[in-house]
């Protein structure tokens, strides 16, 4: 199930990332950089499935588990591929779950087609809170098609020439194999939502990505099972 990740600020919400849920015991994932700056007034955060005619309930998480790592700041050690940390695994609170995503654990193919979804806010608005409620029908749905750009792993940077030479040159800092980098940009709002293959299921959670140069990256689906797969 896809859901907007959503922040209180008094009597008002705001967007602020996409996520999903990943099993039938609720477990909710999203990307890290969404909720970092919140983690300590976690009680600010909520989740709600957006309804274009309905207001939408809004739902509290507990979150589990998370990682972050700035991938534009130097590395230390002698690895030349090192894990990109961007992940936040929560558990929504007081929700019925009627359906979930589920993970593939195999890395998308050469130019395998791939569809990115999730939320974004076009006006930047804030909306009342009624009633543990909230009209969401501001916010619009992405669904993007990407494919592979590199297939054995990401680069992050804020160099635009790192993106266009041979992936062999880039420095070993700016270089993550549990990611990869796709063809194609989404929306700000998008970030910690699935990317999905043609069946369905999720092979990534999308991080951002350089929107001028129309490329993107993703968070690789098995790193995430190894990181949620022993939270109970």
């Amino acid at each position: 199930m896809l859901l907007s990740v959503l922040l209180t600020t008094e009597d008002t919400i705001t967007h602020i990332g996409s996520g999903f849920v990943a099993n039938k015991k609720g477990l909710f994932i999203t990307a890290a950089h969404v909720i970092i700056n919140h983690l300590h007034e976690t009680n600010r955060l909520r989740v709600s499935v957006p309804d274009s005619e309905t207001p939408s309930r809004l739902f509290k998480i507990s979150i589990l588990h998370y990682q972050y790592l700035d991938p534009t700041l130097p590395r230390n050690g002698p690895n030349k591929k090192s894990y990109h940390q961007d992940l936040a695994i929560c558990r929504v609170l007081s929700y019925n779950l009627s359906s979930h995503f589920k993970l593939r654990l195999q890395r998308p193919l050469p130019d395998e087609i791939l569809r990115i979804t999730g939320f974004y806010n076009p006006d930047k608005i804030s909306v009342p809170i009624i009633n543990n409620t909230a009209n969401l029908s501001f916010l619009v749905k992405e669904d993007t098609q990407f494919r592979i750009k590199h297939r054995l792993f990401s680069i992050f940077s804020r160099n635009n020439n790192d993106y266009e030479q041979n992936p062999e040159l880039v420095s070993n800092e700016k270089i993550f194999n549990n990611c990869l980098t796709l063809r194609n940009s989404a929306h700000q709002g998008v970030s910690g939502g699935p990317v999905l293959n043609s069946s369905n299921k999720v092979v990534g959670i999308f991080l951002g990505g350089n929107q001028s140069l129309h490329y993107s990256n993703i968070l690789c689906s098995k790193y995430i099972r190894k990181s949620y797969r022993f939270i109970k």
